[in-house]
């Protein structure tokens, strides 16, 4: 049985995905627990190392430390032959409202967030055999207290009956958590290798996924006002998403968005 080791499994993602991996009971599944940061840290061998965990542009703290020099120190403490699957972003791209990034587009990341992912992709290629880099978009799919996200920014204010402001020119490809987790067990299972936007099919901006949220949700769409970014988050990054991904995709948009809004959950 191949071992596995995740780190970020109590993040968003990782939740989700050690719940799905586990049920396969394909795997000898086992959760990093330390701090990836340490300098002492130790690793146990592992086939598959999943690396999740990343510090987010919302959380403060030293952003290059986490997800790049920490993302070193765990490719040196694997071995050449490791499947190293490492979780990525479209932030690597620059903004651009008029380009479509592909898989082998030139990065030229405009945020720390987006440069330190940057940097971790370029030293895992040139450091393992079997790196599997994994790029992907806004994620949403179940109701989590612990992770503030644009979702659960609209059951919460929705929920309050008031008008809430919501950007109109800042566009995504929502991805659902639970596609993702598959792609990512479809990519242990046939050992895979590449880069990979793993994102959905559909490029929509913050207030046209509220309205469909709403309307999926019977909700008060009339409450939403749309309005122009006022800070500086990327506004138009179109990354293409892989046919093997969306191949695999079983989750659309509005089934995606059905929420259990009394519990919670999708």
């Amino acid at each position: 049985m191949k071992r596995v080791l995740i780190t970020g499994a109590h993040g968003f993602l990782g939740k989700r995905l050690v719940k799905i991996l586990s049920k396969t009971k394909e795997f000898d599944l086992d959760i990093l627990m330390q701090d990836i940061t340490d300098p002492h840290l130790h690793i146990e061998p592992s086939d598959i190392l999943i690396h999740l965990a990343a510090k987010h542009p919302s959380n403060k703290g030293d952003i290059l430390k986490v997800n790049y020099e920490a993302t070193k120190s765990l490719a040196r403490l694997c071995s050449k032959d490791t499947h190293f699957i490492f979780l990525s972003t479209d932030y690597v791209f620059k903004e651009d409202e008029s380009k479509q990034y592909f898989e082998d587009s030139k990065k030229e990341p405009e945020t720390e967030y987006g440069i330190s992912k940057s940097l971790a992709e370029e030293y895992l290629k040139q450091t393992l055999n079997n790196v599997a880099i994994i790029r992907t978009s806004m994620l949403y799919g179940y109701y989590n207290e612990q992770r503030n996200n644009f979702i659960q920014f609209l059951i919460k204010e929705l929920g309050k009956n008031k008008k809430i402001e919501v950007f109109a020119d800042v566009f995504s490809r929502p991805t659902h958590v639970d596609d993702l987790s598959e792609f990512i067990i479809g990519v242990i299972r046939n050992k895979t290798t590449g880069t990979f936007h793993a994102a959905s099919k559909d490029y929509l901006s913050r207030f046209e996924i509220a309205n469909i949220f709403c309307q999926t949700n019977n909700l008060n769409k009339d409450l939403l006002m749309p309005v122009k970014r006022d800070s500086f988050m990327p506004r138009n990054i179109n990354m293409r998403p892989s046919d093997k991904f969306i191949k695999s995709c079983t989750i659309s948009l509005e089934n995606g968005l059905s929420y259990n809004l009394k519990e919670g959950l999708v």
